[in-house]
């Protein structure tokens, strides 16, 4: 749907219409995900369901659109200073998150949902606005890098080792590090031996030049 969309609205509206239009669009979403988790309580739902995570994609869109427009980039970059703190105040409130937040059971989850939304947000206006930023350095350690790199096989084991722990393990601690832990290790592995090979292949695959494109050249050449 949204390639469909993309297809139709990019050529025919200008920035300032497309910001508009995602805007509409996700203030529906944001909406529709607040009255959705006041009526179905069943966070699973509300927390995986693709009706229910358009607003993510949406603010991300809106972002990508209104840096495009003309002097925004410019009046953005006018306040670096202020950004760079609302950035680290920003990430240090995602990291709380993960220990301060309500369960994910509770009535005020979809809000922490949207208050990391709106983090993330001011961190990747920050970081590319200002990418010699303190954060920015701080996310550019070797360390932090290899982490981005696993980072989505982290996401994809991490779930299924959580539920696995939650069903043999009562102690939260105990479920969160063995997750964590699990989940990086896993992470590593699988990056190693299948995500690493299969992106060479991607990138061979990329960098072959064309049968029909080089036999062009060949007689343009003589």
């Amino acid at each position: 749907i949204w390639a469909f969309l993309m297809a139709v609205c990019l050529p025919r509206l200008s920035k300032e219409r497309l910001a508009l239009l995602i805007g509409f669009f996700l203030t529906i979403a944001v909406a529709w995900l607040i009255a959705f988790s006041a009526m179905d309580h069943d966070w699973r739902r509300v927390y995986a369901g693709s009706d229910t995570r358009a607003d993510e994609l949406l603010a991300g869109a809106l972002f990508a659109v209104v840096y495009g427009i003309p002097d925004v980039a410019y009046r953005i970059e006018k306040y670096r200073k202020l950004l760079s703190i609302m950035a680290l105040v920003a990430f240090s409130s995602i990291l709380s998150v993960a220990f301060i937040a309500p369960p994910a059971e509770s009535d005020h989850f979809v809000f922490t949902q949207l208050f990391v939304v709106v983090a993330t947000l001011v961190i990747i206006v920050n970081l590319i606005s200002s990418p010699t930023s303190l954060l920015s350095q701080l996310l550019s350690l070797r360390a932090l890098v290899y982490v981005g790199t696993i980072s989505y096989g982290i996401y994809l084991w991490h779930d299924v080792l959580n539920w696995i722990v939650c069903q043999y393990v009562a102690t939260p601690w105990i479920q969160m590090a063995v997750t964590i832990g699990g989940g990086v290790a896993f992470a590593v592995v699988s990056y190693r031996y299948f995500e690493r090979p299969a992106l060479a292949i991607k990138n061979k695959l990329r960098t072959r030049p064309r049968l029909g494109m080089t036999a062009s050249c060949a007689s343009k050449a003589s």
